[in-house]
């Protein structure tokens, strides 16, 4: 039979060797401590797909030294904000007109209205280029022609404008300076046209006064329109100067020679039809040459000196 000593307490009268054998046996067990676990289930902190739970951020107020500091009255430190990123920042690339996306429609929008306007006034166009070293009868079709297609010329000044507005921020950027206060390259671009077509309006208005002073109606007539028909064939012409110098690398030098001997081409021609229309009878030569110069040879100059004084003055002098 098994002895059942070790599963039957021992009674309280139990004799000292048999007291001394339970407490030898209960050491070892007092060693150990048995506890019920029970299992928490902790939150996914790399937020698996399957978690389904978001876990509560906990947002701790900045610690007193971080703010207190020798700046810390200063309204300008902000050190909890981001200050941009690290590292030195590369070049700018220059502008050119080759990656405008803005000026490049509107050049196409001018060519297309010179393209129209010369398209209206072809017969125009064709009569004085025919007739032009020859003086024009009264009541002819050239004159009758000429009075109905002044409408559609003034839009082929005003591309003139533009291209000689764009001609001279080429030259500004290359020989004055590379960088302007202005708040971009259009605002820079307004400035020289609108001093452009400032110049142009009040040398219109110039001539318009002295001619209805000193001319007859036919004249004036005349003037106007050979007037507007040489501003639109310099539009013509230095249209493809301004291209090569745009999109195909003509140097600003060259397209400063270029530009100013059509300029000088068209006045010479002025000059001849000036005198065709309105000394011709006359034979006052030294009246020709004091009209010319004051209305057709100084307004450039001027225009020219303006511009550079807009251009110096908006430079950045560092």
């Amino acid at each position: 039979m098994l002895q059942e000593t070790d599963s039957i307490a021992r009674p309280a009268d139990a004799v000292p060797a048999q007291q001394a054998q339970d407490s030898a046996r209960s050491v070892p067990e007092a060693g150990f401590t048995v506890k019920e676990n029970h299992w928490t289930v902790s939150l996914d902190s790399v937020l698996m797909p399957d978690a389904g739970v978001e876990p509560e951020v906990e947002v701790k107020p900045l610690p007193k030294y971080y703010k207190d500091s020798f700046f810390a009255k200063d309204s300008l430190l902000h050190s909890e904000i981001h200050g941009g990123r690290y590292g030195i920042p590369g070049d700018p690339v220059p502008y050119t007109i080759q990656r405008d996306n803005v000026l490049t429609p509107v050049l196409i929008f001018f060519v297309l209205l010179l393209a129209f306007s010369t398209k209206r006034s072809w017969k125009i166009f064709r009569l004085q280029a025919k007739h032009f070293f020859h003086n024009v009868r009264t009541g002819s079709i050239m004159e009758k022609e000429a009075v109905s297609g002044k409408t559609y010329l003034f839009f082929a000044g005003i591309y003139t404008a533009v291209l000689l507005a764009l001609l001279f921020y080429f030259y500004a950027k290359t020989y004055i300076a590379e960088t302007y206060v202005t708040y971009s390259e259009y605002t820079l671009m307004g400035f020289f046209l609108a001093s452009v077509l400032g110049l142009w309006l009040v040398e219109s208005l110039l001539q318009q006064l002295v001619n209805y002073v000193f001319f007859l109606p036919r004249e004036r007539s005349m003037w106007t329109t050979v007037k507007m028909i040489s501003t639109a064939w310099m539009g013509i012409l230095l249209t493809p100067v301004f291209l090569l110098l745009s999109y195909f690398g003509l140097s600003v030098g060259n397209a400063l020679v270029c530009t100013l001997i059509i300029i000088i081409f068209v006045k010479l021609l002025l000059f001849y039809k000036c005198f065709l229309i309105f000394f011709k009878k006359i034979g006052a030569f030294l009246q020709i040459f004091l009209y010319f110069c004051t209305l057709e040879v100084v307004p450039p100059l001027i225009l020219w000196g303006i511009l550079i004084t807009i251009a110096n003055y908006l430079k950045v002098n560092y």
